[in-house]
């Protein structure tokens, strides 16, 4: 199992982009959206996007991955049998203001600790 602080407490009242996950052999992996601060009032989106080469420009999101938030209600979001190489984590601002944490698990299959 491999743990990841993905995005530490960055302004989410605009849009954010991690940085690519190289999920190499990895295929079960989960991540989990967190806000802190501001009015309770976050509405936005969260979506995947995928790539096999790690270039910005070969990104492509991910279907169904969007994901609505309102009023800074964070959440778990599980994803298995990813077949690409590398992730990222987008956030979309939609209104209010807050901050952002997202951690992200990746977990080999087969194995339940």
């Amino acid at each position: 199992m491999i743990e990841i602080l993905l995005i530490n407490d960055q302004d989410a009242s605009q849009n954010i982009v991690s940085n690519a996950v190289d999920l190499g052999e990895w295929r079960d992996f989960s991540f989990q959206g967190m806000f802190s601060g501001g009015g309770s009032d976050l509405d936005g989106a969260f979506l995947l996007s995928g790539s096999n080469v790690n270039v910005d420009a070969y990104f492509v999101d991910i279907p169904p991955s969007v994901t609505p938030i309102e009023n800074s209600e964070g959440g778990l979001f599980p994803v298995s049998n990813g077949n690409y190489r590398y992730v990222k984590v987008k956030w979309t601002h939609t209104a209010g203001t807050g901050n952002l944490t997202v951690h992200f698990l990746l977990k080999q299959q087969g194995l339940h600790r």
